[in-house]
């Protein structure tokens, strides 16, 4: 598969969520063949899927 959710590496490796606003709850999608890059800082997945429930795949990023 070409893009993946970060790897988790600890508190510094999730992100604040661009929905909800929470910190330390959001993941990146990554480009596997480009050095593990994130695609783009609203491309991934919060962890609160019952309250927030925000999840921008790349495929629904790149259909934009």
């Amino acid at each position: 598969m070409r893009y993946n959710l970060e790897k988790y590496h600890g508190p510094s490796s999730k992100h604040t969520c661009p929905k909800c606003g929470r910190s330390k709850c959001f993941v990146y999608y990554v480009d596997n063949e480009n050095n593990n890059q994130i695609i783009d800082p609203t491309c991934g997945k919060c962890d609160h899927i019952q309250s927030c429930g925000y999840h921008l795949s790349p495929k629904d990023y790149f259909a934009i």
